[in-house]
This record gives structure tokens, sequence and C-alpha cells, in this order.
């Protein structure tokens, strides 16, 4: 993060927006602002007070954003209106059963666009937007990113297909191509077995052929190690286990925002299992 998009957090920090939580078995402070990556930044706002009302958190989020924006056009940059997105979790007990309140009219966030106010697009808490290359959405659903992913796998395949490659050829480009697009986002993500068979079928029936593979091979064999004879292809699944667990360990005994994300995630669910 750049020096000046540190002051400019640090700024919101100090004027008390951000999110701020308490993990429960731990008593460890959690705080965040923002999460950015060079010209992507996505804010967070949360209400600390635990009878604040929607109306209340919706004031805080605008000033937020009010504040947010000044700070960016005092150094020189600008929020682009038509890229920017914000989404309103708040839930509500409907027949049993805890789900997302439904949206209002007349709940918006504007930003003043140089003396040009407008609203910013608002999407519901089951709707997928694009962030640093992975379709997420609040409530943490995968099947866009794994509909996203399979799209990718679908245009590879076919343009594979109909070209003519040796064995050798053919080994290199599935493993240096379509399994790099596939593993990059698998950190953050949470597909199940069944969305990575989905995701991989196109790319088998496609690259087997040319591999000299049997296409009913089993996938034992197929995502075997050489040292078990197997074809030395890598699980998308196996794959996004370990970097999860890499993560975890990196991150556990290190002063990070990842960290403490950690923490409270793991000590909500062991509250939830009991």
């Amino acid at each position: 993060m750049s020096a000046i998009c540190t002051l400019i957090v640090n700024a919101l920090k100090e004027a008390g927006f951000g999110y701020k939580q308490w993990t429960l078995i731990s008593k460890l402070a959690v705080t965040l602002t923002c999460f950015a990556f060079v010209d992507d930044a996505d804010l967070i706002h949360a209400e600390t007070a635990h009878d604040a009302s929607t109306e209340d958190l919706l004031i805080s989020a605008q000033d937020a954003l009010t504040t947010w924006e000044g700070l960016i056009t005092s150094t020189g940059g600008a929020l682009a209106p038509e890229k920017s997105y914000w989404y309103l979790l708040d839930m509500v007990r409907r027949n049993g059963r805890w789900g997302y309140r439904h949206s209002k009219q007349d709940e918006d966030l504007v930003l003043s666009n140089n003396g040009d106010p407008q609203v910013i697009t608002r999407y519901k808490a089951n709707v997928a937007n694009e962030a640093l290359g992975i379709q997420t959405h609040p409530d943490g659903k995968m099947q866009d990113e794994r509909d996203y992913l399979l799209q990718k796998a679908s245009q590879w395949a076919e343009a594979v297909r109909t070209k003519r490659l040796s064995r050798s050829e053919a080994w290199h480009c599935v493993q240096s191509t379509i399994m790099k697009t596939l593993e990059c986002p698998l950190v953050a993500t949470s597909l199940s077995c069944s969305n990575v068979d989905t995701m991989m079928a196109p790319i088998l029936k496609a690259i087997l052929p040319k591999l000299g593979i049997q296409k009913r091979i089993p996938h034992s064999l197929l995502y075997g190690s050489a040292s078990v004879q197997g074809c030395n292809l890598k699980d998308p699944w196996v794959t996004q286990l370990v970097k999860h667990l890499q993560a975890i360990m990196r991150h556990q005994c290190r002063d990070t925002p990842s960290a403490d994300l950690h923490v409270e995630n793991m000590e909500l669910l062991q509250c939830h299992v009991g």
C-alpha cells in the first residue's frame, strides 16, 4: 500500500469509520477500514452500537464515503461512480430463519463527483461482482465464481480441441495455462469437490486424448503423483485446501489483518458448532 493510501486509511480510522469487533473467545480487538490493492479499494463500515438502526448505519456509511472521497480528491485522485457499487448487510428473521433484509428504494449512497452528485449502484447480497479477478458476493456462495471459471475452462478447451499438439506440447499447455488460471484464485474461494469436477470436465475431455490417456481414467490415477505411478496432474480441490492451510499457517504468528480475520472466523465457527 502506498504512503498516501496509508495516510488516508489512518485518517478514516481516526474519524471512527470502519469495522470494529471483539473475537468471541480470545477477546482480540479486530479493526478493519478497507481492503486495497493499487487503485482497487473496498471500504468497510459497521455500527458498533448494538441498538443502532439501519438508518443510523446508512447515515454513518454516507459520512464514511464522503470522507473517503474528500481525502482521495485532496491528493489529486478521484472516484469513478460508474465503477463503484455497494452492499447493505442487514439480517432479519423470517419464518424462523435468518436472511438478508430486502432493500428499500430510498436507501442510497451518493458520490459528490466534483459537485455533480451521483447515486452509487446497490446490489443484493446474492449478486456477485468481480474484485481482483474473483467473482465474490457477501453471502459467500461460490456459484458465480464456479461459472466464471467454467467459462474460462470451456473457452480454453475449445481452443485446444482445434489445435494439433504433440503429447509434450499438450502437457505443457494444460499445466502452464488453464491449470494456473484455476489455481490463482483458490486461496480466496471455497469451491466444493463437485464444483471442481464440473470445471475440470471440459478441460479433461479436450486434453486427455491429446495426451494419449484414456478419457475414463480414474481421478485417483489422474491426480496421483508420479511416485505412485499417477499422471501428476494437480487436483484443484486439494490445491485449494493446501492454499487455505498455508494462509492460516503463514499468518497465525503475524500481526496482520488476515491473522485477525482467521482468528475471528475460527472462534465464530467454534461457538457455532459448540
